[in-house]
């Protein structure tokens, strides 16, 4: 796949997923509001029950006549408290509650607009609360005073609708991770395929750099041997010799490196690191190059003066640096 394709596709797919994610974000909110919304109408019939309660209690307990009549009496009259007690009162209000599943810690209490004080209920701690409370009811009956009031107030009530919705945000949590995540992984294996191909490239041209140089340094060496003068002199012999070992060597090292590239699908190259001298190393590359310099009729001289010279280095990779770098000197020199 072309870079810049892989490119549209990974910026369509992470558009699509911010979508996917928004969306999903915006559906929790939303059913947390379809929640909130939900608990709003069940306190407000809870609230009309408790006021139906009372209206049944009044007229049973205090005008059973006018009730068999007909007439009505409004709950302004604050006579009708004196036969409504506390324990009644949470009772009716905890039921007409507890009927519509909201079972949860309240405080309620019946305000007075005229004294600006609570007449019945324990607001307790809660009593600025229960004055800005959304839930409240008036009980007026027939006029407009609307001058008590019934208040009613939830401490907890954020965390009881977390509670009813918590195993579905929690498994749409979870998902949306595993989701982000698993996009996550797929994008840097991309990533790391990406550079071990281009790792794997980079190998090959330079391992295919890198048989040049042997391979020349062994058919000069071999030419030199052909030659008869050279069987004359014995030291000769044994140095063009040497030379055809070393390369022959270095060109199995260099086999075993390409037959071993599969630990470039691991995203590591071993290096084997042991001390070194470093112009040591720099001696035998030069060594190795001299027929090859004698025949371009080039020279080279030598400034060693490194100190220490002993280096912590992989003597075959490094070798192969020195001898690249001398046989591209070669190469591409104007002249001695």
């Amino acid at each position: 796949m072309k870079k810049k394709t892989a490119i549209y596709i990974l910026g369509l797919t992470t558009i699509a997923l911010s979508g996917v994610l928004i969306m999903q974000m915006f559906w929790v909110d939303k059913a947390l509001r379809m929640k909130q919304e939900l608990f709003d109408h069940r306190v407000t019939t809870a609230l009309r029950a408790v006021v139906n309660g009372l209206s049944d209690l009044k007229y049973d307990a205090i005008y059973p006549e006018l009730h068999r009549q007909g007439e009505y009496c409004r709950f302004s009259d604050n006579n009708f408290l004196r036969f409504v007690n506390k324990q009644q009162f949470d009772s009716l209000v905890g039921k007409s509650l507890v009927a519509l599943d909201i079972d949860q810690e309240f405080a309620y209490g019946v305000y007075q607009k005229a004294s600006g004080e609570f007449i019945l209920g324990d607001p307790g701690i809660y009593s600025e609360n229960l004055k800005s409370s959304k839930y409240f009811v008036s009980l007026d009956c027939l006029d407009n005073e609307h001058s008590i009031v019934l208040m009613i107030y939830f401490p907890y009530q954020a965390s009881f609708i977390f509670q009813q919705m918590r195993l579905w945000i929690f498994l749409s949590g979870i998902f949306m991770v595993l989701v982000m995540a698993g996009f996550s992984f797929s994008v840097y294996s991309w990533l790391r395929q990406k550079k071990l191909e281009s790792m794997k490239s980079d190998f090959v041209n330079n391992m295919t750099h890198e048989f040049k140089t042997p391979i020349a340094t062994i058919s000069l060496s071999s030419e030199m041997l052909l030659k008869q003068e050279v069987y004359k002199d014995e030291q000769k012999l044994k140095r063009y010799a040497g030379i055809i070992y070393e390369e022959n060597y270095r060109l199995k090292k260099m086999v075993e490196q390409v037959l071993q590239t599969a630990v470039l699908e691991k995203g590591d190259i071993c290096l084997k690191a042991r001390e070194t001298d470093i112009h040591k190393l720099l001696d035998k590359g030069i060594l190795l190059i001299e027929e090859q310099l004698k025949h371009s009729g080039g020279r080279i001289e030598k400034s060693f003066t490194a100190s220490p010279s002993t280096v912590m280095l992989d003597r075959f990779h490094i070798a192969n640096v020195i001898s690249n770098l001398l046989d591209n000197a070669i190469k591409y020199s104007l002249g001695p």
